[in-house]
Parts: structure tokens; sequence; C-alpha cells
């Protein structure tokens, strides 16, 4: 009987070792994961934004703060008081935020507003007083659309970003927006291409900053369509990239929307797409890694993808 306990504690012991090392292996290998998996082993700088900014991973993220930061301006709650102070940018006002759909009076709301999830994508619900002709019907219906995800991490594409993001749900006002969104990719404080799309039709088109045509593809997929240049271009680029520049971020697509004449803020996205895009060609992908790399973006090799 003694023997059997001392093989028994032996056992016990070589396994306690065995987890304690496991542990520490584990420990090494995430810490170090940025520099095992350095920048030279990326030619796409698609591949490279996987590996940085999907698939969560509590070391790599202590590891570089930058990652907490961008999470806050994801947050389409917090951002808008960190861009408020752009000269010739607005933001859609925030009429309320509540804990859950039940502590919504339309009453005192105005005839048309807008509900979203400060943490959440796609779930946009714009309301018309109007059109609401049962009350209880209504609450229900927007019930049953935010008040799950009030308790969910936004984490379906590994977009690790939004478990940093507190879950709460607001009220903006309703906006007459134009029916264009301008989408800026932008690496290290410069815009590299312009997305554009009619929300209304689904046309869209790829530009460079000077408004020429992109013979690129980025998991768009849609009917191009030439748009005409808006007035205010320049100054949406010249918001774009001071956006960039003040939150030091390396890599993001900005978007922006007009109504009336008036630049207004959409938000930040670290991770467009869930990262699932192919960029082609796939020359173009590599030139972007070499963009990152290097810091400094050659708008002259850009302009080779321009369309004839």
């Amino acid at each position: 009987m003694k023997k059997k306990c001392i093989i028994l504690n032996i056992i016990l012991i070589i396994l306690i070792i065995i987890t304690i090392l496991y542990y520490i292996y584990q420990k090494i290998k995430y810490k170090y994961i940025k520099e095992l998996f350095t920048d030279k082993k990326y030619k796409l700088f698609t591949d490279f934004l996987k590996s940085q900014r999907l698939v969560y991973n509590e070391n790599k993220i202590n590891t570089n703060k930058d990652y907490i930061n961008y999470s806050t301006l994801v947050d389409k709650l917090l951002v808008k008081d960190k861009v408020s102070d752009i000269s010739d940018l607005h933001v859609a006002k925030v009429l309320g935020i509540y804990k859950n759909t039940s502590e919504i009076n339309i009453d005192n709301l105005p005839d048309k507003f807008v509900i979203k999830l400060n943490h959440w994508s796609g779930d946009t619900f714009v309301v018309n007083k109007e059109k609401i002709k049962d009350v209880d019907e209504f609450k229900t219906l927007i019930a049953n659309q935010f008040d799950d995800k009030l308790n969910q991490v936004y984490t379906d594409s590994h977009e690790y970003l939004y478990r940093y993001i507190k879950p709460q749900l607001f009220i903006e006002e309703f906006l007459n927006i134009d029916k264009i969104e301008y989408k800026f990719h932008v690496i290290h404080g410069k815009v590299i291409w312009i997305y554009i799309k009619n929300f209304e039709t689904n046309k869209t088109n790829i530009y460079t900053k000077d408004w020429n045509e992109l013979d690129i593809d980025a998991h768009y997929n849609k009917e191009r369509f030439k748009f005409n240049k808006p007035n205010n271009l320049n100054k949406i680029i010249n918001i774009a990239e001071l956006l960039a520049t003040k939150f030091n971020i390396d890599y993001a697509r900005i978007d922006f929307y007009t109504v009336e004449k008036k630049i207004y803020f959409g938000e930040f996205t670290m991770t467009p797409h869930a990262l699932a895009y192919v960029i082609k060609p796939v020359e173009f992908d590599e030139l972007l890694m070499k963009f990152y790399n290097t810091k400094k973006v050659d708008y002259n090799k850009i302009n080779k993808y321009i369309r004839t």
C-alpha cells in the first residue's frame, strides 16, 4: 500500500512538472510570436494583417498597447469624442444611451432616429415613428434585435479588438445622408486607395487619391461605376490622413459620408471584411506590404495600376 502511494505521488509530481513546463512553453511561444513572425516573412500585406489582428491572444495584445488603443477607436460610441476636435469633421449626435431596449421611450425621441450598438457590425436600425403601428410589437422587434447582443462579444470573425469594448446601446440623430460612402484605406498616415459605394444601387469603384480608377480588386465584386469626383475630396483626404496620424494608426479603413456638403465621420475599421478579402493582382498586395515595412508610400507605383 505504501509502495502504491509513493508511485502515485511520483506520477502526480511528474504530471505537475509537465503541466508547469507546458505552461512556460506556451508563455514563451506567444510572448515572442511577433518576433517569430517578423515582417520579412510576409510578402502579402493581407497575410500580415491576418497574423496581427485576427484570433485572440492575450499575451500578444499585452505586448502591444496599440491593440488596446485601437479597440477604443472601433467603439462606435467612444470614438465620437475622440474625433470631435477635428476641423470640418462632423459626427452624428447621440440622443441617448441605454442599458437595454426597455429603457427607450420613443415619445421623447424625434420622428426619425437611429438605434445602434457600439460593438457590433450591421446592426443599424432606422426608426420612422410614423410607420410604427403597434408600439408593443415595435418594442419586441428591437428587443429581439439588440438585447441579446448586449451580452455578447462580437468575435464571430475572430476580430479580437472588439473584446475590449463594453457593449452599449445608443440612439443617434437621423441624418439625410447622401447616397455615397467614402472608404479610405490608409497606411502609415497616407491614403492608398478610396473605395466608393452607392449604398442604394450597390455600384462601386476604387480610386487613387487623385481620382483615377484603379484596376485592382479587394473582394468587392460589384458593378463598377464612374463616380463624379467630389468637390471636397482633398478636404476628406486631409482629414483621413490627419486622423491616422493623430492616433498613430499603422493601417485602417476610415469611412466618411456627407450631409448637405458637410463631412461626417463614419467609423474606423481595423479589420475590414474581417480581413477575408483577397487583393488582386497579387503584385499590388505585395506593394502594400512594402509600403507598410518601409513606412514610405510611392504614389508613382500605385499609379501603375490605374485603369486605362
